[in-house]
């Protein structure tokens, strides 16, 4: 029932709270901080803002209303990108990664 969902944060980790507003069909306005824009560039859904700057705040909620329809996130998409087990894969993945290149012995080439 929300027209748009707004995080202003200036500290934020990956908010879910994000993901679960765009499963419902809501775009997001998000502070521009590490964590908190990874939802909005992964899906292209919403519009950040830079941090602790209440104009632009204002103008992003402002953008975000009056393209609401074009903004309105594809909920198929974003449960397929942050579904458990795409998590868990990319987790994996990295932690293979990061185990292999730091394995006693190994070198990694660039």
């Amino acid at each position: 029932m929300c027209d748009v969902f707004v995080l202003p944060s200036r500290s934020e980790m990956m908010a879910l709270v994000q993901v679960e507003a765009m499963l419902a069909g809501t775009p997001v306005v998000a502070s521009d901080i590490p964590g908190a824009r990874v939802v909005g560039r992964e899906t292209g859904f919403g519009l950040l803002c830079p941090p602790e700057s209440p104009e632009a705040l204002a103008a992003a909620l402002e953008g975000a209303l009056r393209r609401r329809e074009e903004l309105r996130p594809d909920p198929a998409l974003v449960a397929r990108l942050f579904s458990p087990e795409t998590a868990v894969c990319r987790n994996e993945e990295l932690l293979t990664d990061v185990a292999g290149a730091s394995a006693p012995g190994r070198t990694t080439s660039s």
